[in-house]
């Protein structure tokens, strides 16, 4: 699936009987691009790994009003912002290179929702706020697993994921090895 470089999509998964394929049409559209970062909707730019808190500011507040230096343990500069039915924050933790952005955390509004997002998450081809975790797990690479799903994620599960959180920094991978089975790590 994900390969690094250029944005690829999921060849791979494309084709598969019951694959949860993103809309092409009338759906808004958020992008997640590992190694790069998330592309916004509405042609409102990239949050891209490496950029300052400033250029992050400037491309989010293209999409919606953004609240900066919001609260996180460990965070440098964190900004967030709403766009309909999903909630985006970004930020920079303690052992980000030049306090540039290193974390994005992509949540749906309703918590542990039953039903697929009125807003798409696209990972290559696959839509991950609009199919049950179940359906994700058959179709998604065991590498793009571990990188999507929580570490707890029931596989099997009915339900639709409620966030995704990608790293292009080493800090929050680093504290997640470090804390007991089961602890969450303190940056989420």
């Amino acid at each position: 699936m994900w390969r690094g470089g250029a944005a690829e999509t999921a060849g791979s998964s494309a084709g598969l009987p019951g694959n949860p394929a993103v809309p092409q049409t009338g759906r808004v559209t958020f992008r997640l691009l590992p190694g790069i970062g998330l592309v916004l909707p509405a042609n409102a730019g990239v949050l891209r790994f490496g950029m300052t808190e400033h250029a992050a500011q400037w491309t989010a507040s293209t999409l919606a009003d953004i609240r900066v230096d919001g609260w996180m343990c460990g965070a440098r500069w964190t900004l967030s912002f709403r766009y309909r039915d999903v909630l985006v924050t970004a930020y920079a933790c303690t052992a980000c290179p030049g306090d540039a952005l290193g974390h994005l955390i992509v949540e749906r509004a309703t918590r542990a929702p039953e039903a697929a997002a009125g807003i798409s998450l696209a990972f290559g081809d696959l839509d991950l706020f609009g199919y049950p975790i179940h359906e994700l797990a058959e179709v998604l690479e065991p590498s793009d697993r571990e990188l999507l799903l929580p570490a707890d994620a029931n596989l099997r599960s009915t339900r639709h994921l409620s966030a995704v959180h990608l790293d292009a920094c080493e800090g929050r991978r680093r504290e997640a090895d470090r804390a007991p089975s089961g602890a969450e790590p303190s940056a989420r």
